[in-house]
């Protein structure tokens, strides 16, 4: 009998079964996110840099988060320290960020309040 054959007699015993496509998903899921620079972010980071994805100014930010411009300041320096952008001269390091975000973040997800607009989670 095959792994797929064997899966009703599993279940009928009451234990578990999941296809092997799906936990190979799970495994490369979760090897991207370790591998990612986001990983190094804190919850806080990545709420402003989901704002900064979005188009949003520090300003902007700093009222959507409730907080001071300066702790503002102080969050985005952080994610261009994670991402090693720090003393990058020749690249918008907003522009990087945003980008690496995209790429390893979680997907973008329709607004239902602002049709046509694509909110960042």
């Amino acid at each position: 009998m095959t792994g797929r054959s064997l899966a009703p007699c599993e279940v009928v015993a009451g234990r578990s079964v999941i296809d092997p496509e799906v936990v190979d998903g799970l495994v490369s899921r979760q090897a991207k996110a370790r591998s990612s620079p986001l990983h190094r972010l804190t919850n806080r980071e990545r709420d402003v840099l989901a704002l900064i994805a979005q188009g949003k100014t520090n300003d902007a930010i700093a009222e959507s988060l409730h907080l001071h411009r300066a702790t503002v300041e102080k969050h985005i320096n952080s994610i261009f320290v994670a991402f090693d952008l720090a003393e990058e001269k020749q690249v918008n390091k907003r522009i990087v960020a945003v980008l690496l975000f995209l790429r390893d973040g979680d997907p973008p997800v329709a607004s239902t309040s602002c049709p046509g607009r694509v909110v960042l989670r």
